[in-house]
């Protein structure tokens, strides 16, 4: 069995007698001896051979190890029709060459059409005193076993949408080798994309979740690639079925909650939802649902709780829907179909086991690649800034990770970026913070919505020490002197901080909040437009030391936006190169404008300066 391939072209099978050539079967890995540079993806044939099979009878409490007649850096598919049909666990092993190609379309292969699973490793867990036949897989026992219903559910839904073959990470991929492991890595963002479809269990593979079961897969880092790379039409979540309907299941929920009939009428008094059932699977036990109307229900229902009933709505433990969290599932909607810059700002909402892992399932969201086995799994920092480099290479690239939540205290290790969340094996991702441990979520701003604009970002690159070297227009801080007992006059002594800098980091043009409203109605009626001002995003860094060339070394202290050009006429700017990064002091500093240059807010300096603008 191990040694018998199947020749596919075109998507079907015939068994050959014999097995092909060594030369046929040794991966052609990129990571080790590179393809042929003069062959194309096109012009490879496909081979396939089962690498394991084992009845379900047998699966109960096992650990299975699909990698023992496996051969490392091939894709692997688990067999619909042997699960659901004969009751025969069966993963198939495909050698496709042309996926030696680190950017090969998998679309062009002759490959079996596949569903794919996004879940968490750790989630949702039996009720008491309840028992389910399950298994784990050997490399990946700090995972949650895996319901064998669960597995069964998966591939009615495959079947249920016209697919016979399925893709499941933990046995798909060889838990227990780093080579395989590391070369599905850099193709699974393609996995993901060229799947047929994408099915979504948000509580993960032990049991289904419900409607009103709080999930953790919205806050795994790798979910939000698993997610955005198919696009929003594969996505379909799969889930317990309890009511016919989404309003039926909140009516059922406002019965338990003993929501008042105020309530309830204000909360239905709009359009009823639309029906988001896409599938029943297994009648009254399992479901899915369109991703997209999944959403929609979601945010409609959310702004109509929070205007009618905002106690509910901020209180998690008695929200009807709780499977995906509102604002968070906002900004998922957002990223998967727009994708750009706020696919930073979903990932600071992420967290994983392995702190590396939340620089690589961001990597190709963002349109780069970096080697992998470059990496420890705590080499976050390193993998970090090796993505960066990768991405400021791109022509035109602009730094808009800059924005990514600029009210946040600057990471103490890369001041640049925002404080990172904490690694966890489970659950939710959460940061720490002058307020204490919070979530993720909430230190970015209400999922991630007080979104900046990174208008007129600049460009530059990113040194392998982690500072940021850029080109920009800045001004020197400006300070009250009087304060430090230098100087004997009755007022304040305004001089500059050679230390600290406010520079120029985004334009924008933007509507004129300060203007009455019946004025800028009357600017309307006559331009068509608004009032409008042009709005400066500013930077503060302070210098910390030198690098061995000489250059001065700054990290980042806080920012500002909308900041009106015009009150800035008289700072003495000046153009020059910064280099920006490195630790920082690992908090937040406000600062205004004055007359004679920016200055530190009110509230932090005392009498420091009159702040007008």
């Amino acid at each position: 069995m191990g040694g018998m391939y199947s020749c596919l072209r075109g998507g079907h099978a015939t068994l050959e007698n014999e097995s092909p050539p060594a030369a046929e079967r040794t991966a052609s890995d990129p990571e080790t001896e590179g393809p042929d540079p003069s062959a194309t993806p096109s012009s490879h044939l496909t081979l396939s051979k089962t690498v394991y099979s084992l009845p379900l009878v047998d699966l109960a409490g096992a650990i299975i190890d699909p990698g023992i007649l496996a051969t490392p850096c091939r894709l692997r598919l688990l067999d619909v029709a042997s699960l659901l049909d004969k009751d025969v666990l069966h993963i198939v092993e495909y050698h496709i060459p042309s996926l030696d190609y680190p950017l090969a379309d998998i679309s062009q292969t002759p490959l079996p059409s596949y569903a794919a699973i996004s879940y968490p490793w750790r989630d949702l867990q039996l009720e008491a005193d309840c028992v389910v036949p399950s298994f784990s897989v050997a490399g990946a026992e700090h995972a949650d076993s895996i319901s064998i219903d669960i597995i069964r559910t998966a591939c009615v839904a495959a079947r249920a949408y016209g697919y016979e073959m399925l893709w499941l990470d933990r046995l798909c991929m060889l838990q227990n080798s780093k080579q395989d492991k590391a070369w599905q890595i850099r193709r699974m963002f393609r996995i993901y994309t060229y799947s047929s479809l994408c099915l979504i269990f948000p509580g993960g593979l032990v049991r289904l979740a419900r409607l009103d079961d709080s999930t953790s897969w919205i806050y795994r880092a790798w979910t939000l690639q698993e997610a955005v790379a198919p696009g929003m039409k594969k996505l379909r979540l799969v889930f317990q079925l309890t009511h016919p309907s989404l309003d039926a299941f909140i009516e059922h929920r406002c019965d338990v909650e003993s929501w008042s009939e105020q309530t309830r009428e204000n909360v239905f008094s709009g359009p009823r939802h639309a029906q988001f059932v896409d599938k029943v699977l297994e009648e009254g036990r399992s479901a899915t649902c369109d991703m997209k109307l999944l959403l929609q229900s979601l945010d409609t229902l959310h702004t109509r709780i929070s205007f009618h009933a905002p106690e509910i709505a901020q209180d998690h433990t008695k929200y009807p829907v709780r499977i995906l969290p509102p604002a968070e599932a906002k900004l998922l909607s957002t990223v998967v179909n727009n994708r750009g810059w706020p696919l930073w700002i979903a990932a600071y909402t992420r967290s994983s086991s392995r702190p590396v892992d939340m620089v690589f399932s961001l990597m190709d969201l963002l349109g780069v690649q970096v080697d992998v086995a470059q990496f420890g799994k705590d080499d976050r920092m390193k993998a970090t800034i090796a993505m960066i480099q990768a991405l400021m290479r791109r022509p035109s690239a602009t730094a808009t990770w800059l924005f990514i939540a600029p009210t946040m205290a600057p990471s103490r290790e890369l001041s640049t970026l925002p404080e990172m969340p904490e690694t966890s094996e489970s659950g939710r991702a959460y940061i720490q913070t002058s307020r204490g441990r919070v979530l993720a979520s909430e230190a970015m701003g209400t999922g991630g919505r007080e979104v900046w604009k990174p208008a007129g970002a600049p460009s530059g690159e990113m040194t392998n020490s982690g500072y940021f070297v850029f080109s920009a227009k800045g001004a020197l801080l400006v300070v009250d002197a009087s304060t430090q007992g230098s100087s004997t006059s009755t007022g304040p002594r305004i001089e500059n901080d050679s230390e600290t800098w406010a520079v120029v980091v985004g334009r924008s043009i933007e509507m004129d909040h300060s203007v009455d409203w019946e004025i800028q109605r009357d600017v309307m009626s006559k331009t068509g437009n608004p009032r409008t001002f042009a709005a400066l995003t500013l930077m503060l860094i302070e210098k910390h030391g030198h690098d061995e060339n000489g250059h001065e070394l700054y990290h980042r202290v806080g920012m500002e936006r909308e900041i009106d050009e015009v009150k800035t006429a008289e700072w003495s700017w000046v153009h020059r190169q910064f280099y920006v990064g490195g630790p920082g002091r690992g908090e937040r500093r406000r600062f205004g404008v004055s007359n004679p240059g920016p200055i530190y807010r009110v509230e932090e300096v005392g009498q420091g300066g009159t702040i007008i603008g």
